[in-house]
């Protein structure tokens, strides 16, 4: 019995007499029919679809697939109902407007943790399920796909809020002997006092310093009285709040300390939960890296490029922007994120700049800027000090974001306990970093298997 199935009427299958041409090469080896005897037309049909899955999964490609075919029904292996609905639209209308809309939505759709959690699954032979039913998942979808094409601007506490509830609800259960509830690329075995810690940025730093780590200095801000503290520290410095992540309320480069009222100010407005305080921090020069680290295993690292715009003094920095974006093919974000950068020199959007001055644009490279894979290339000496980080927090998944000085000094610049998946074009990082975690859990807890327990096995 497969793993996944998606119950289509074979009646309404059969109404299809023809084959559309459009997706002649969405014909995969390897498929087979077993059960009730089908049409060549809607074989090709059910084909096709298995094709237009394995064709944004790339995960799937590799796997022969037997489609049963009951009396009334014909089961199609599935991702889940969102991508079935999208594949079956595509086959009963194959234009190419409806052909490139499911490419790019499937694709946006297939580097989502639980998608790839169920891919990897359906790899492994592990048996899931959701949380909630496929309907309810599919109203989930709808507000994540509006605006698919618009550029990505900073959470508001509406969005927030409606993330939350989204991850709640798309959470993904292996059915182990234990039932383990995957959240992400999160611990399931970390205790709350270990997740606390490291979801505050002051605390981390404390426990981090303790232990002999670099941490650059810093100081916390529980009001505007305290800013006054922050005169000590070296330029530039950076603003932040204590207890949130995407970026929220990360302000500066800040050179000039008379800015440092406003932008605390700004990093307050846009904290949307938990403790309403910040750190300032000092800045420190050198490459940056995210350096992901999951059940003892170094899964990707990730060196940070980047972006920046040259003033010519005529264009407004908003301009010089889409001048880049066009260049490069930049993925573009709103302009929130670059304001929150651009607030530390007294800086907007709209600003014009004298001509030959370097405006940075973002803090990673998921803004404005881009990635390259140092996995291979890191100095094994990093990878070993991320590995006893993440022990010494007691944390089974980490994703550090490290910055590496002149004189080779790794100094640890955040640390994030549900750490983001795909860093990379590639989706390979993503499902190799799932693929060893899945197999790790399965591998502590075991698999049920006709009433016995096994360790897991690849298939």
């Amino acid at each position: 019995m497969p793993l996944y199935r998606y119950k289509i009427d074979k009646g309404e299958l059969l109404k299809f007499k023809k084959v559309p041409k459009r997706l002649g090469a969405f014909r995969p080896a390897h498929v087979s029919f077993s059960g009730y005897p089908l049409p060549q037309s809607a074989k090709s049909w059910c084909a096709m679809y298995e094709g237009i899955l394995r064709n944004v999964y790339k995960e799937c490609d590799n796997f022969n697939c037997t489609i049963k075919v009951g009396r009334k029904f014909v089961y199609l292996n599935k991702i889940d109902d969102y991508s079935s609905k999208v594949i079956e639209r595509v086959l009963k209308e194959p234009s190419k407007g409806t052909i490139d809309s499911a490419s790019d939505v499937l694709n946006a759709h297939s580097m989502f943790p639980e998608v790839i959690a169920m891919v990897t699954c359906r790899n492994l032979g592990i048996p899931y399920k959701r949380l909630v039913s496929d309907s309810k998942i599919f109203e989930s979808y709808k507000w994540i796909f509006t605006g698919l094409d618009e550029p990505i601007g900073l959470p508001t506490r509406k969005q927030s809020a409606k993330g939350a509830s989204y991850l709640r609800r798309l959470d993904i259960v292996l059915d182990l002997k234990k039932p383990i509830v995957l959240q992400g690329q999160a611990d399931p075995f970390a205790s709350g006092a270990a997740l606390d810690r490291s979801a505050n940025k002051a605390e981390t730093n404390r426990f981090l310093a303790d232990r002999g780590y670099h941490i650059p200095k810093y100081i916390v801000i529980n009001s505007k009285r305290d800013i006054v503290k922050c005169a000590g520290l070296r330029a530039p410095v950076f603003i932040k709040p204590v207890e949130e992540s995407l970026r929220i309320g990360v302000i500066g480069p800040i050179w000039d300390p008379s800015l440092l009222v406003k932008s605390y100010t700004m990093a307050m407005s846009q904290i949307s939960e938990g403790q309403r305080k910040c750190l300032c921090q000092e800045g420190v020069r050198g490459e940056e890296f995210r350096i992901n680290c999951n059940f003892g295993k170094i899964t990707f690292a990730a060196k940070t490029i980047k972006g920046y715009v040259i003033g010519d003094g005529r264009s407004s920095i908003a301009q010089l922007l889409e001048k880049r974006r066009k260049k490069y093919n930049a993925r573009e974000i709103k302009a929130d994120y670059i304001n929150n950068i651009l607030a530390g020199s007294g800086l907007t959007v709209g600003s014009v700049v004298e001509k030959g001055r370097r405006i940075r644009i973002s803090l990673n490279g998921s803004e404005e800027g881009r990635f390259i894979d140092a996995t291979g290339s890191l100095d094994v000496k990093y990878k070993r000090l991320i590995k006893r980080l993440a022990g010494d927090l007691g944390l089974n998944v980490v994703g550090v974001d490290v910055l590496i000085d002149r004189e080779g000094t790794a100094w640890i610049i955040d640390v994030n306990n549900s750490p983001y998946v795909a860093f990379f074009d590639s989706a390979e990082k993503s499902y190799a970093t799932m693929e060893h975690m899945i197999r790790c859990i399965s591998m502590k807890i075991g698999r049920k298997d006709n009433g016995r327990v096994l360790a897991s096995r690849q298939n």
